[in-house]
């Protein structure tokens, strides 16, 4: 069984501060899913959540000893694991790299990915991480150097784990599915976007981030600008707002 980065004993505590229910994260088969946890990380006692400052320094604690477990550089995957994730094309791209590559979810797909990056022979540098909690969610963003989302189908509608990590000034890769990934990643300036189903092309572009620290802090810094500007709540809220108003508008409705 793979230990977990975060020291032992952190998953009852987590569990014992009233968390949601996950699975537990151990091997329980040698033919099913094997599963790094991160649930120990967190046992320090919880934070007064108006205390900014120490909630930061928290989190980069947590952050180095996540780096400490893993090989970096670190490529982060987070969501659920279904079909249009793309992840099988995202296996065969580690093949090329010198990174290590955690993914952060669960999902119909689980099993059969695992046993993809076994066959491929990418033990010890793909870790499937399983159900991870949103506290476990900032850390790894923050852990991370660059992030990820190979989706593959246009049932990737927007890709929501796009915003959180650039809001968490990280450079993402993601793919050109005409929906709404492209939007919230500008391609060259929040990261990087490929063609949908190419691994090759995922490797290239993971490599170039991999290989210029220079480029992913430029591309961060963009990409949380953008994050936290654009898709503010009050600004969007207002912008609803303004939709409704033009359309209640005598004349404009039909």
């Amino acid at each position: 069984m793979l230990s977990s980065p975060f020291g032992e004993g952190g998953g009852e505590a987590v569990r014992a501060r009233g968390s949601r229910r996950r699975r537990p994260p151990v091997l329980r088969q040698q033919h099913e899913i094997h599963l790094a946890p991160l649930s120990a990380v967190l046992d320090a006692a919880e934070h007064d959540l108006t205390s900014g400052e120490t909630l930061l320094e928290d989190r980069h604690e947590d952050a180095e000893k996540v780096r400490s477990r893993f090989r970096p550089p670190l490529i982060l995957f987070m969501g659920r694991l279904r079909y249009y994730k793309g992840i099988s094309y995202l296996l065969e791209a580690m093949r090329g790299l010198d990174a290590s590559l955690l993914i952060a979810g669960d999902g119909p797909k689980a099993k059969e990915w695992n046993e993809t990056s076994r066959r491929l022979g990418l033990e010890g540098r793909v870790f499937f991480l399983g159900e991870v909690s949103e506290k476990e969610k900032r850390v790894l963003y923050q852990a991370c150097d660059v992030f990820v989302l190979p989706s593959s189908h246009r049932s990737e509608a927007f890709g929501l784990v796009l915003l959180e990590a650039m809001a968490s000034g990280k450079p993402v890769v993601s793919t050109e599915l005409a929906t709404g990934t492209s939007f919230v990643n500008q391609h060259e300036k929040t990261g990087l976007v490929v063609p949908p189903r190419d691994s090759t092309a995922l490797r290239e572009s993971l490599a170039r981030l991999l290989g210029n620290a220079r480029l992913r802090g430029e591309l961060g810094e963009q990409g949380r600008k953008r994050a936290l500007g654009e898709f503010d709540v009050e600004k969007m809220i207002s912008r609803i707002d303004n939709i409704y108003r033009e359309l209640l508008v005598p004349g404009k409705c039909r």
